[in-house]
């Protein structure tokens, strides 16, 4: 699993200081409204970011309508400006398996491992809204779990 050692030295004081203060903010949260609360709050930012994401894909290729094709390269695109290492494995009218080499997550998605499968949930909810699709979405590999990266595929129906 990467870690905060593949953080780029001139960064890493900052992504430790952020990933601190967010776990400590949870365990707060934790402490003074329960247990649930973390994950509840973190689901309904969740649910924001799913609406934005799309959008900002939209505005940075200027695309009116999607393909799986197209929309699947735009995400990866974006993950890749989060610097996830994200890769496009394949992309048809059918299926989009997408693979992501770093977590986000990381000690939270450890802690709290509902974190991770609302993070996930953005992929799928931003491509339904892009492709305005059904789909299914499989987390077939998971970083936290020791597999080398994380791997995705969004059946589309």
């Amino acid at each position: 699993m990467k870690s905060i050692g593949d953080v780029p030295e001139e960064l890493r004081g900052l992504y430790r200081l952020n990933l601190d203060i967010f776990i400590t903010t949870l365990e707060s949260l934790e402490k003074v409204i329960g247990k649930e609360a973390p994950l509840g709050i973190i689901r309904l930012c969740s649910k924001d970011l799913d609406d934005r994401i799309e959008r900002e894909l939209r505005k940075r290729t200027k695309t009116r309508e999607w393909t799986p094709k197209t929309f699947s390269a735009a995400f990866v695109d974006y993950l890749n400006d989060l610097g996830l290492e994200g890769e496009l494995v394949s992309a048809s009218d059918e299926e989009i398996i997408i693979r992501k080499h770093v977590c986000a997550m990381g000690d939270i998605g450890k802690r709290y491992p509902k974190v991770c499968a609302y993070r996930i949930g953005s992929l799928l909810e931003s491509a339904k809204k892009a492709l305005n699709r059904d789909m299914e979405l499989k987390h077939v590999k998971n970083i936290l779990k020791g597999d080398p990266y994380c791997e995705f595929v969004l059946e589309i129906k």
